[in-house]
């Protein structure tokens, strides 16, 4: 898999990827139509994310 400049395309409206965020890091993100920005979901917090530069599809699980 490669990462994909968020200016280059944008992923799937609420499907979790690999994000690269400049102030958090890598981290698993969804990207909310809505408001065109990226959302980092937790507890019962949303915060919107406007540093993320690329993105990924994530792996396939492995088989237990």
């Amino acid at each position: 898999m490669k990462w994909i400049k968020i200016k280059d395309k944008l992923p799937e409206v609420d499907k979790n990827v690999l994000c690269v965020s400049k102030s958090w890091g890598i981290i698993v993100n969804s990207y909310e139509y809505s408001d065109g920005n990226m959302h980092v979901f937790y507890g019962d917090r949303d915060e919107c994310l406007t540093d993320i530069t690329h993105w990924m599809e994530l792996p396939i699980k492995p088989k237990l």
